[in-house]
């Protein structure tokens, strides 16, 4: 009975920590869903914050061309100015060739424009330059960022399929464990139940035996229950001689059980006036707890039944009896 008790615990050990890894099982789930979505909200900050700095480039670089459409308006509108007064010079030229000292004046006054305009063109063209240039280096450096992003994602989810295929090893190796320690247990409990079986049906078979010889007992009984009521009288009479005897004799063990035994076929056929169980009863009743397999129906009532018995029947079967049950239940005790 304590090895079962023992088993029991063992049992119930070994399915606690089968939950408890179970429930490890989802904990590492969660936790794995949870960094999978911190990870996607990382990403998804990240691809904004990229694109304002985006949008923010483009937005700097389309002000620096309308900076210089304005510029390239402006000269084209200095340009046509000088166009105009060209032309109001050469038509100058061709009217007034008395002015041409004035006309000289106005051509170096004219070039030394020209040649402001022109150092501006040309400075201007070297800034469009400069901002072509700073274009393709941040083109380049935002080439070379999304390329390390690409890195550095391929190497996370390498991480992550490294992590996950651990945690299933371990996770295999666990279960592997549980079921030969499950199988065991199996074993172990078959072994125990085929062995109990066979014992019990021993008993059984034992119990059957005896109770179709009680029952066969009862029917003599049965016929001989008339004959029993008229021989009161004589049993009454020998009653009180194996009293008297009893008294000067303590020692005669053999009379006192045939007193025993006369009073007890008496007092049966009162216990049946008054409704009691009858003697096959009692034996089903036994048979039904060895089925049962019941401890306490085992230890306190199979006693009971055997000393009802041995009240029935001559002392040396239920003393046979008694002892073979005896040796069957000491057994029992010493195997856990």
């Amino acid at each position: 009975m304590s090895l079962i008790l023992a088993l029991r615990c063992e049992l119930d050990r070994v399915c606690h920590q089968i939950d408890q890894l179970i429930e490890q099982q989802h904990s590492n789930q969660n936790d794995i869903e949870h960094v999978m979505k911190r990870f996607a909200e990382e990403k998804a900050a990240w691809r904004r914050r990229e694109q304002e700095k985006i949008h923010d480039a483009i937005k700097n670089v389309a002000k620096e061309l309308e900076v210089e459409k304005k510029l390239r308006r402006q000269t084209e509108r200095f340009n046509k100015k000088i166009a105009t007064e060209m032309a109001n010079v050469k038509a100058s030229h061709l009217k007034m060739s008395k002015e041409l000292e004035r006309e000289k004046r106005a051509k170096e006054i004219m070039e030394q424009i020209c040649d402001e305009l022109a150092k501006g063109i040309g400075e201007d063209r070297a800034q469009v330059q400069e901002l072509k240039r700073e274009s393709a280096k941040v083109r380049e450096e935002l080439e070379r960022e999304r390329e390390m992003l690409q890195l550095a994602d391929v190497l996370r989810e390498e991480r992550i399929q490294m992590k996950l295929s651990e945690a299933k090893y371990q996770f295999e190796e666990k279960n592997a464990v549980l079921e030969k320690a499950k199988n065991e247990l199996e074993g172990y409990m078959r072994t125990k139940e085929e062995e109990n079986g066979k014992r019990v049906e021993g008993i059984e078979n034992y119990l059957n035996e005896i109770n179709g010889r009680f029952q066969i007992a009862e029917k003599e009984n049965d016929l001989n229950a008339g004959d029993d009521s008229d021989d009161g009288s004589d049993l009454h009479s020998i009653e009180l001689k194996l009293d008297d005897d009893s008294s000067c004799n303590k020692s005669s063990f053999a009379h006192e059980n045939v007193v025993q035994h006369d009073s007890k076929r008496v007092s049966t056929e009162k216990e049946e006036s008054t409704g009691r169980k009858s003697l096959s009863e009692i034996i089903q009743w036994g048979s039904i707890c060895f089925n049962k397999g019941t401890t306490s129906c085992g230890k306190r009532d199979f006693g009971i039944n055997f000393n009802e018995i041995s009240d029935h029947f001559d002392r040396e079967r239920s003393t046979k009896f008694l002892s073979r049950a005896q040796i069957q239940d000491d057994d029992d005790k010493d195997e856990p």
